[in-house]
């Protein structure tokens, strides 16, 4: 997915572009990939720090049939991360608990994302000790499977 592409090579301008040009025809899209990128246009929001506007986005339920899915982790980790920036701690720990145990339990390649999100949380709440655990979580997984970018991050 390109717009994918442009937010993980930080160009969140044209990543915004391409998810809103998708999302203008909604007649096109089954469920999944309306809220893939509906999921998708909230975390280019939150990255741009339009919070509010990230988690309104966010607001509705996802339909049952989503449940579990990527699309439900990713939205939960937003939640979350929207929550954590807004300063709703409690909040922003039951999305982010809720996305540890959906990767934990069916997609385990994004529990270094959501390691990453809770140490951030642990960060903004000035719990040092525990960001910091987290973060060297994170920095574990990525190395265990060999994926690069977690260093740059300035915990490698």
């Amino acid at each position: 997915m390109q717009a994918w592409s442009s937010l993980n090579r930080g160009d969140l301008n044209q990543a915004f572009e391409k998810v809103n040009a998708v999302l203008q025809k909604p007649a096109r899209l089954d469920a999944y990939w309306y809220w893939k990128l509906t999921a998708l246009k909230a975390e280019i929001l939150l990255r741009q720090r339009r919070t509010a506007e990230s988690l309104a986005l966010l607001k509705p339920e996802l339909p049952p049939s989503l449940a579990g899915t990527d699309v439900d982790l990713w939205r939960k980790m937003t939640l979350g991360m929207g929550n954590a920036y807004d300063l709703n701690f409690g909040d922003a720990e039951r999305f982010l608990g809720e996305a540890d145990v959906l990767a934990r339990t069916k997609h385990a390649d994004l529990l270094g994302e959501v390691l990453l999100r809770k140490g951030t949380l642990a960060w903004l709440q000035h719990d040092f000790p525990t960001a910091a655990s987290r973060y060297h979580a994170a920095l574990r997984f990525a190395r265990d499977r060999r994926i690069s970018g977690v260093e740059p991050l300035g915990i490698g």
